[in-house]
């Protein structure tokens, strides 16, 4: 039934885009007739035959210019499309903050009687058209609201009368190259993330000679002077010099994954940050659903990052995979960047950590906490919903209940702020973050 509804929406879109008659124009026609022949013709009222006939010309004149000018689109974007195949695509990388030249442009049509040309991005979801008129044609300028691999862009563009009545939908098609990350709003640092990449040093008979002289050995032709013992020689009569002591400095690896679900938004973005500021230090693992293998190179980490979008629906399955390669390699510090939604994902994660008996930091990427209860009835069929990507604060202490259940320490980090969100935040009731003051924010983990 669902599928039937959806069928039926694209069939009376696509009807919509190709009658070139507008509701607003069907209706304008029609009564305009109906006006003139009844008080025109039969009345014989002068004001309304003339105002008729001008109504009618008017209405005529939008309908032809329309249907030339899409006449006249269609034939640009044919060459254009057939030019674009012989030249090799053009690769373009921004952010979802940023809005990105796809190259792609078209008459603007300025100078035609009556007629605009407007652009409009069927797929993929969540685009933004900026475009920038420049002389004679029109730039196309997208914003992308989701991080990603776009590698097509299906358009329309709309001829349409100034009046409104009046309107074509032209469709096209065409390949891109477009990485989009997602955006770091406030996030510069992460310096909780950076405490993991340390190490320590313990002696080890195998390391390497770069702890203190503490060792001894007995003296050999070309040792220093400086590093004979002379008190072990004064009681024993031999010859011993320092060595320095075998050290070997404890890799504290830190392995990173992101889990994919919707929300992901922030946590994707905290990862980004955390891989560009190198506070995983450089000895890091990276992956992602979608690219479980691990990775150590910040290119082929940012990849992962893009490419977690795709792979929404099985968000966390791979982190198995993920984690049995890592076991190979030795131990490590495990740093999870998770949605900041409830989901199939958080059993997925919590259920395999408690499994194997890993502890891991949790980071969960939020835009903002708000404490509003959902819209009433009324104001949803009244007013145009707004949307938001803040998270209810209830929703978010179940989130991170979830995971400290399963032994994890918590980190909240708010990408519009940049704050730490600790205790101060989560804890304090009838107040959301957005206006906490920054000495609030905990330097803690978030409980």
């Amino acid at each position: 039934m669902r599928d039937q509804a959806v069928r039926l929406k694209a069939v009376a879109l696509r009807a919509r885009e190709l009658v070139p008659l507008t509701l607003r124009g069907a209706s304008v026609g029609g009564l305009t007739a109906l006006a003139l022949r009844h008080y025109g013709f039969q009345a014989l009222d002068a004001v309304w035959y003339v105002t008729g006939l001008g109504l009618l010309a008017l209405f005529f004149l939008a309908l032809l210019s329309v249907l030339v000018a899409a006449a006249r689109m269609k034939l640009w974007l044919v060459r254009a499309q057939r030019e674009a195949q012989q030249r090799p695509l053009a690769h373009a990388a921004s952010d979802t903050r940023r809005p990105v030249d796809t190259g792609f442009v078209l008459p603007s049509l300025r100078f035609w009687l009556l007629v605009e040309v407007r652009l409009e991005v069927r797929a993929p979801a969540g685009v933004e058209q900026e475009p920038e008129r420049q002389g004679a044609l029109l730039v196309e300028r997208l914003r992308f609201g989701d991080h990603g691999e776009v590698r097509n862009i299906a358009r329309t563009i709309v001829v349409r009368d100034v009046f409104g009545i009046a309107s074509i939908g032209l469709r096209q098609s065409a390949p891109v190259e477009v990485d989009v990350l997602p955006h770091a709003g406030a996030l510069r640092s992460l310096p909780l993330l950076r405490s993991l990449s340390g190490g320590d040093d313990i002696p080890h008979p195998m390391g390497l000679e770069q702890g203190d002289r503490l060792e001894l050995r007995r003296y050999a032709a070309g040792d220093p002077a400086r590093f004979i013992h002379w008190k072990v020689f004064a009681r024993t009569q031999k010859l011993v010099v320092r060595m320095p002591e075998r050290a070997l400095s404890r890799a504290q690896r830190v392995a990173a994954y992101l889990v994919a679900g919707p929300a992901d938004a922030a946590s994707a973005a905290a990862a980004r940050v955390a891989l560009e500021e190198g506070v995983l230090g450089a000895d890091f693992r990276f992956g992602a659903d979608g690219s479980p293998q691990p990775v150590r190179d910040l290119p082929s980490a940012l990849v992962a990052v893009r490419r977690s979008s795709a792979v929404r629906a099985r968000g966390g399955e791979q982190l198995v995979s993920f984690l049995q390669e890592l076991d190979r390699e030795g131990p490590s510090s495990l740093v999870l960047f998770v949605p900041a939604a409830q989901g199939p994902w958080v059993e997925r994660v919590t259920t395999l950590l408690q499994k194997q008996a890993r502890s891991a930091r949790v980071v969960i990427g939020v835009d903002g906490i708000t404490q509003r209860a959902g819209a009433s009835w009324l104001s949803r069929v009244t007013l145009a919903p707004r949307p938001s990507t803040q998270i209810q604060l209830a929703s978010l202490r179940a989130l991170i209940t979830s995971y400290k259940r399963a032994g994890c320490e918590v980190v909240v980090l708010d990408r519009e702020s940049g704050r730490l969100l600790g205790d101060a935040h989560l804890n304090r009731p009838g107040q959301t973050a957005a206006a906490q003051t920054p000495g609030d924010a905990g330097t803690g983990a978030a409980a």
